[in-house]
C-alpha cells in the first residue's frame, strides 16, 4: 500500500458507455504545430476518435479540439511518418478490417485556430481481422515509417506506406496474438504469443521467405524459403508489454535490449535472446506499462529510460533499472494504458486512461 496519492492535474471523461483498451491512447504533435504542442488522442471500440489539447489545470470544453465518428471500432492509434514524400507526422488508425492514414491540420483565420480537420491520405483493406500493429524504419529506411499489422490468427502484413508489401504466417500452431514491437538495431520484430516465448523475426528473412499465408500446412512445399525464427526465449508468463530500449544503465552506447513486462515480472532480454535480468515487481496483476525516455544529463550522453507500470488495485510504480523509485495510488482508476510525455509545456506528465474512458 502506497503512502502517496497521485495528484490530478487534468481529467476528462471520453464519452458515455464507451469501451477502451490498450492502444486506445496516443500523444503526439500530430498536427505538426511549429510550437511542438502535444495532443492527447483517444479512440474507442465504439469508433469515436477524440483529440484534446489541455492548456491549463482542470478540463475546459475548448480542450476538446476534435471529435469524429469513424464508423468502425478503433483498435489502435499512432502517429508517424506514413505519407510518401513528407516528413510530417500523420495519424494511423487501425480498425478490425481496415488501416487508415489521416492528415490532421488546424484551420485558422485571423491568426487564431478555428477548428481542426481530418483528411484521409490513404487506406488499406485488410483480408484478416486485425489485432494490433507496430511501425518503424523497416529494412533501414530513412525519413519514413512502414507499418506491420498483426492479425488475430498470427499473420503479419507489411505496408510500405501506401503500398502493400507482403504477408507472412509466423507459425501454423498459432493460437492467441500478443504484443509486438520493432527493434531497429537488429531490424527485427519482437513478439510474444500464447507460447509465453519471446521470439525475434528479422525483416529481411520475412521478406525473402516464400508466401505461406492460406497454404495447406500438410503439403510439403520445397519452393522458396520458410519463415525462420531468429531466436526464442521462454519467460514463463504472458507478456503484456514489449519495448526495444536502453533500460539498463550499464549498456554500451551502441547496445539495445528488449524490455518485457509480464503479468507479475519484469524481464530485460539481450539482442541475441538471452535474459539479462528479471525481477518480480508486483504481487498484484499489472494492468499497463510504458517505458519512457529521460532528459539527457549531458548533451552527448546516451539515452536512458525508466519504466512505469500500473496494477489492478490502482497503484502506479516507477522503476529505474530494477529498483522501485516511486509509487503512488490513483483515485478510483485502473489504467488500461499509461503514457509519459510533455503536456502544456510541463515535462514528465503521467497520462492514464481506464476501460470506461476516464483520462487523467
Amino acid at each position: 500500500m502506497s503512502l502517496f496519492q497521485a495528484r490530478e492535474w487534468w481529467s476528462t471523461q471520453a464519452g458515455q458507455d464507451e469501451e477502451f483498451d490498450a492502444g486506445c491512447l496516443f500523444i503526439a504533435n500530430v498536427d505538426n504545430e511549429p510550437g511542438g504542442t502535444n495532443k492527447i488522442i483517444t479512440g474507442s471500440y465504439q469508433g469515436i476518435l477524440r483529440m484534446y489539447c489541455p492548456k491549463q489545470k482542470e478540463y475546459k470544453i475548448e480542450d476538446l479540439i476534435l471529435e469524429k465518428n469513424m464508423e468502425a471500432p478503433i483498435l489502435q492509434i499512432a502517429a508517424g511518418r506514413f505519407v510518401a514524400g513528407s516528413r510530417e507526422l500523420c495519424l494511423a488508425i487501425l480498425h478490425p478490417t481496415r488501416l487508415a492514414i489521416y492528415l490532421v491540420s488546424a484551420v485558422s483565420s485571423g491568426g487564431s485556430v478555428n477548428y481542426y480537420s481530418l483528411a484521409q491520405a490513404y487506406e488499406h483493406h485488410l483480408t484478416r481481422p486485425a489485432f494490433n500493429f507496430c511501425f518503424g524504419p523497416f529494412g533501414g529506411t530513412r525519413d519514413r515509417d512502414y507499418i506491420c499489422v498483426q492479425s488475430l490468427d498470427g499473420v503479419l502484413s507489411f505496408f510500405e506506406q501506401d503500398a502493400f508489401a507482403f504477408s507472412r504466417l509466423l507459425s501454423p500452431n498459432f493460437l492467441v496474438p500478443g504484443p509486438i514491437c520493432y527493434m531497429a538495431k537488429i531490424d527485427s520484430f519482437i513478439i510474444c504469443g500464447n507460447s509465453m516465448c519471446i521470439e525475434a523475426y528479422r525483416y529481411q528473412v520475412l521478406a525473402a521467405a516464400a508466401d505461406n499465408v492460406d497454404q495447406d500446412p500438410t503439403r510439403d512445399s520445397t519452393s522458396g524459403k520458410k519463415v525462420q525464427v531468429d531466436w526464442s526465449t521462454n519467460i514463463g508468463e504472458h507478456a503484456m508489454y514489449l519495448c526495444a530500449t536502453r533500460f539498463c544503465r550499464s549498456l554500451a552506447s551502441n547496445q539495445m535490449e528488449i524490455l518485457a513486462v509480464g503479468e507479475h515480472t519484469l524481464f530485460t532480454v539481450k539482442e541475441n535472446g538471452g535474459i539479462r535480468l528479471q525481477k518480480r515487481i508486483s504481487e498484484h496483476a499489472i494492468s499497463s506499462a510504458v517505458c519512457y525516455r529521460l532528459p539527457p544529463e549531458t548533451p552527448d550522453a546516451a539515452p536512458s529510460f525508466n519504466l512505469l507500470v500500473s496494477t489492478h488495485i490502482g497503484h502506479i510504480m516507477i522503476f529505474k533499472e530494477m529498483q522501485l523509485v516511486w509509487c503512488a495510488r490513483l483515485h478510483a482508476m485502473v489504467p488500461v494504458q499509461t503514457l509519459v510525455d510533455n503536456i502544456s509545456g510541463i515535462r514528465g506528465m503521467v497520462i492514464c486512461m481506464d476501460r470506461r474512458g476516464k483520462g487523467q
